[in-house]
């Protein structure tokens, strides 16, 4: 621990309790009346009154009363305000008459609620210019915190815990001590809303004080609390208020509808935080979450997008920063506290792909993955608990984002030599794992232009540049490697004795204790405790997709690697957020929604819940079942088993066959086996078969010699077993995923139903983001490979797949006869968009309010729609363009499309996929970078193939005689002629497949998934 991070630590408690403070600050939001009163059904509820004022600021009954009694303003100042602060001594008293007199006179009033205007108002400030002793600024304060005070009295109606004795208990109990000031928690949820905000105007002229009987404050912590809540800041234009309540995504898909004392209780979520155990930081975010997904920071549209947990958590991470900034800092006077609060981001940067890369088996995989998660977990704790410094705002396979305080150079410097041997230890297990050494740096300042709000020039600073600089350091390799080869290979006992480097990290030697196994499976000791913790994790149940290629092998050994992408870069840096509208566009105008801390926040979580969502699916595509015998495994004993006892070791991978026919294994203990293959491809669908067969097993290991034995005893995995110690292994998911970050997704699949899941990722991808799939593409791609194939071919492969730049941009056009407001939209190319022009939450309660903000289109050719939905960006430059409203496109329109890409490949040898990126010179069709679209058009034209009763010769002869003739005439229109010849034949007529299916080459891809790829026969 260094001196500058001494401080920190030191103020742990109180750091993370400010944070839980800027987490709750609207939890008052977090309830079924807020709900209401935001559909004008009720006004009795406040949002803003979290607990009973009185027993927050602590004040005495009787002072209470004070407001209750009929007078002038000037003779409740002068008479009431002194004996709320205890103001007793005749020196105060008079310094008060005095500030009265200096304030212009105004109209007497009876009703104290006028006291508030008295004070607000702008001769006030002016009077301040005036007052040249301090002690009267600071009076004119007190004056000014009363009458804050006084209006969180005079509320509309109950606020969220004023009926709960024990929660405000407890929030008056926690204490928080943050700049030297104490507070409670309640006090700071309370003030936050009812003291600091009406004096946002006059921060700059008077120093606030807080006066109660207990202590006096300087407002340091509300101020920063006040800052760091206006930056992270959705857009505060007025919205539309629907009729119900419900959540979008930042996209325009309605994601749940939110209804009071209904489906979602969001009056007993807040009621039901875990005060008691506030300080257990893990459990409480974890709730927090978890529960306030379900509730917004506001319902009108279209503002609706960003959830309370988004809007806590970044509000919560600008004010962990902010504060931690004046452990470091000295305070400054409020006119520079106003100007001076900026931040930057911290990345911690590792290349996760390249650490994948390098596994040989799916299981050291799946060890390298948890590794890496395990130790940017505890890079997460050191920077979020450890030393306050800021809270995660990112993550993806180029590293872990935070938000830092925004220092001087110098002491930005010295912060970060004592941080970064902290992070590089917890990444390198204090350098056991030398090659998880990141890269640690911060970004330029970044900050919230008071005029315009949040600019994507802002907004890039945030998120974009630190992540396109930890892209270039991954690509440049230039990731710090400190690697000390004396501690990695220790002298031998003898100095002539020599060890082979591990296969999988390259840089230790591997193991004594497996030198004397077969090659195939010797590692070091280190990539072999992290490939057993996977399989420790496997054996006890943990995990419902398995862990081995072989379960997942299709019947013909065949795996597919599904390889995810979202372009988000131009959203990420905030350009894109331009063209989603906060107001109806009308006439080329319209006011974009602000690239804030809090959307793009809300944008990268909802892309990345797509892909885990898509992981949940799987789930339901292969369920637990008794009659899914391919989703299961047999517990077996085998006799006549000659191995020698010296090669016996629990926890190893066996390759066997059993009656010729492949079959993997996986040694327990003794001769007790559990199979780890697809049972499908024993060509049998029921176990009591086995009774009437013989049971000859062949098993090695590794590359090892083969021996025989018999299979005696076989049975499915009981439920429960008293012969073994834990054996929760009878069902599978006969899937692995690898990767879910906001931009990617790896997942492998059996290779037969690959591209059913594309297609349905392809469709989801249309649901959830149609409304912006111009302007936010998607690629997927398939890497087919046998169970044999090493997999640091494949992930090789799959990252050469993920490193394409982004699309470059298309102009399709509407396909002729089209009527304007029609859906779905056909174009020239043969695709047809259906782009949802409501709100629909999937409900069947008639609740489709009309979509004006999201479903747009960029024109191209420089047109101008006919409509009046429209809007101009960069009006008048040279990258001016213009967005039209989906339902105004007609015939011959032509859009500008980002668009989304399908790619395959059948990775026969590890060399191939060198091909993945280089030109296709030669080939007879391409597989990659086709349109997304095409994916659906696959197994809709191979179905009617099947349907038409085509074999498999006939079909061949016919993708033969296009494909020598195509090589023949080139592609030209003689060419064509007789492609048009060959399709109106007799049994191919009635296909529908058109001149444009074989001209694009779209019809020879779908014979060469099915029958090269996949190996399926038609008949």
């Amino acid at each position: 621990m260094g001196e500058l991070l001494d401080k920190l630590a030191k103020e742990q408690d109180n750091l993370l309790m400010g944070e839980i403070a800027a987490l709750l600050h609207d939890v008052g939001k977090c309830h079924n009346d807020f709900i209401s009163r935001q559909l004008g059904r009720s006004n009795s509820y406040d949002y803003e009154m979290i607990m009973t004022p009185s027993k927050a600021i602590k004040l005495n009954s009787d002072q209470i009363d004070i407001f209750n009694v009929n007078t002038t303003v000037r003779d409740w100042v002068i008479n009431y305000l002194p004996r709320l602060f205890m103001w007793n001594d005749e020196n105060t008293l008079a310094r008060v008459r005095v500030i009265c007199e200096l304030v212009p006179s105004r109209p007497p009033t009876t009703n104290p609620r006028e006291v508030r205007k008295f004070v607000s108002l702008a001769e006030v400030q002016k009077d301040l210019t005036a007052m040249s002793d301090n002690q009267d600024r600071v009076l004119l304060g007190k004056i000014m915190g009363a009458t804050a005070l006084y209006d969180l009295w005079q509320n509309k109606g109950p606020g969220l815990y004023t009926e709960n004795n024990d929660i405000e208990a407890s929030l008056i109990k926690q204490p928080v001590k943050l700049l030297e000031e104490n507070y409670s928690l309640g006090e700071i949820l309370l003030l936050f809303h009812g003291q600091f905000m009406p004096f946002k105007k006059i921060l700059t002229d008077c120093t606030i004080w807080l006066a109660s009987p207990s202590s006096h404050k300087q407002l340091y912590a509300l101020y920063l609390l006040n800052r760091s809540h206006g930056v992270a800041h959705v857009d505060k234009r007025k919205g539309k208020r629907p009729q119900k309540a419900f959540i979008t995504t930042p996209f325009g898909s309605t994601k749940s509808l939110i209804q009071e004392m209904g489906d979602t209780d969001l009056t007993s979520i807040a009621k039901a935080i875990p005060f008691a155990q506030i300080s257990k930081r893990e459990s409480l975010m974890k709730y927090l979450e978890t529960h306030f997904q379900f509730a917004l920071g506001d319902t009108s549209l279209p503002f609706n997008e960003v959830t309370l947990w988004d809007w806590s958590w970044s509000v919560a991470a600008l004010y962990k920063s902010a504060v931690a900034k004046y452990h470091f800092d000295p305070l400054p006077t409020w006119p520079e506290v106003v100007s001076d609060l900026t931040w930057r981001t911290l990345r911690v940067t590792v290349d996760i792909l390249g650490m994948l890369e390098k596994a040989h088996h799916l299981s050291d995989v799946i060890g390298i993955k948890e590794s890496l998660d395990s130790r940017l977990k505890s890079v997460k704790q050191l920077i979020e608990e450890e030393y306050p410094l800021g809270n995660e705002i990112y993550r993806d396979t180029t590293g872990i984002y935070f938000t830092f305080p925004s220092l001087g150079k110098e002491l930005n410097k010295a912060i970060l030599a004592e941080l970064k041997p902290l992070i590089i230890e917890r990444m390198t297990g204090n350098g056991s794992f030398p090659e998880y050494a990141p890269v640690v740096d911060v970004s330029e300042l970044w900050f919230e232009d008071n005029d315009r709000g949040w600019s994507p020039a802002m907004a890039r600073k945030l998120l974009a540049i630190p992540q396109n600089q930890s892209q270039a350091t991954i690509e440049w390799n230039e990731l710090a490697q400190h690697i000390n080869i004396q501690t990695l290979w220790p002298q031998h006992k003898k100095n002539t004795e020599q060890a082979e480097i591990c296969p999988v990290c390259q840089l230790r030697p591997i193991s004594p204790k497996t030198r004397a196994v077969p090659y195939r499976i010797r590692r070091c000791g280190a990539c072999e405790n992290t490939r057993r913790g996977s399989v420790s994790d496997w054996k006890k149940g943990e995990m419902r997709e398995t862990i081995w290629l072989d379960e997942i092998a299709d019947k013909n050994d065949r795996v597919a690697l599904i390889v995810g992408r979202f372009h988000l870069d131009h959203w990420l840096s905030g350009d894109m957020v331009a063209t989603l509208a906060a107001t109806v566009p009308e006439n080329g105008t319209m006011t974009p929604k602000e690239p804030s801390p809090a959307r793009l926040q809300r944008i990268w979580r909802t892309t990345e819940a797509f892909w885990q969502g898509r992981s949940q699916g799987f789930a339901e595509q292969y369920p637990e079942s008794a009659a899914n015998f391919r989703c299961q495994r047999w517990l077996c004993t085998i006799d006549n088993w000659n191995e020698q006892a010296s090669h016996d070791e629990e926890g190893d991978v066996w390759d066997g066959s059993l009656n010729g026919i492949p079959l993997s294994l996986f040694h327990l203990y003794g001769n007790t086996f559990v199979t780890i293959s697809n049972l499908a491809l024993l060509k049998i669908d029921d176990i009591s078969i086995l009774d009437t067969l013989p049971r000859q097993l062949r098993i090695r290991r590794g590359n090892g010699a083969w021996h025989d034995g018999t299979m005696a005893h076989v049975e499915l995995i009981p439920s429960h077993t008293s012969t073994s110690p834990a054996l929760p292994l009878r069902h599978y998911q006969p899937t692995r995923t690898l990767l879910t970050t906001p931009d990617q997704f790896l997942a492998l699949v059996p290779g037969e139903d690959a591209l059913t899941i594309a297609k349905q990722i392809a469709q989801a991808y249309g649901n959830e983001f149609g409304k912006v799939r111009s302007r936010l593409p998607m690629d997927l791609s398939l890497i087919y490979f046998h169970r044999k194939m090493p997999l640091y071919a494949v992930m090789d492969a799959a990252r050469r797949f993920v490193s394409d730049p982004q699309p470059t941009e298309e102009k399709w056009t509407v396909r002729d006869g089209h009527v304007k407001g029609a859906m779905p939209i056909q174009f020239t190319n043969g695709f047809c968009w259906n782009i949802s022009t409501v709100f629909d939450d999937g409900r069947d309660d008639n609740f489709y309010p009309d979509d004006n903000f999201y479903p747009y289109v960029a024109l191209a050719d420089g047109s101008r729609p006919s409509g009046k939905r429209y809007f101009i960006l960069n009006q008048g430059k040279p990258d001016e363009i213009t967005y039209t409203h989906v339902s105004e496109l007609g015939g011959n329109d032509a859009i500008i499309v980002a668009p989304s890409h399908f790619s395959y490949l059948w990775l026969d040898n590890s060399t191939r996929r060198y091909s993945i990126g280089a030109p296709e010179e030669g080939a007879a069709f391409s597989t990659q970078h086709v349109p997304l679209e095409e994916i659906e058009w696959h197994i809709d034209a191979w179905n009617r193939l099947v349907q038409a009763k085509m074999t498999n010769t006939t079909l061949h002869g016919v993708i033969q005689l296009l494909l020598e003739k195509r090589a023949t005439w080139n592609n030209d229109a003689i060419f064509k002629d007789f492609a048009q010849d060959v399709l109106t034949r007799p049994g191919l007529s009635s296909l529908g497949i058109t001149i444009e299916d074989v001209m694009t080459g779209r019809f020879f891809r779908c014979f060469d998934l099915y029958h090269r790829v996949m190996k399926v026969k038609l008949a």
